[in-house]
């Protein structure tokens, strides 16, 4: 697979994604018990942290650098 193609299927899988929970309300995004005690909303805040930490080690590889793992602070979890 080529760069065009994965970015091309990344962006259909995010496209898929928003299609499904778009149409969502606040009370379902959150409503424990998705997974474990895990609401949607978590498993979404889950996703975004790895992807940032995917995306900071990438980073630093390409410029041949240790990557440094910033923290956010704000980020609302609750």
């Amino acid at each position: 697979m080529d760069k065009s193609a994965l970015l091309d299927a990344m962006h259909k899988g995010y496209s898929e994604l928003d299609t499904l929970i778009t149409p969502l309300s606040v009370g379902q995004l959150t409503t424990p018990g998705v997974t474990g005690n895990w609401s949607i909303k978590d498993i979404l805040a889950h996703l975004v942290g790895w992807h940032r930490y995917a995306l900071t080690t990438l980073q630093a590889a390409e410029q041949g650098k240790e990557p440094v793992y910033p923290v956010d602070t704000s980020l609302d979890y609750d």
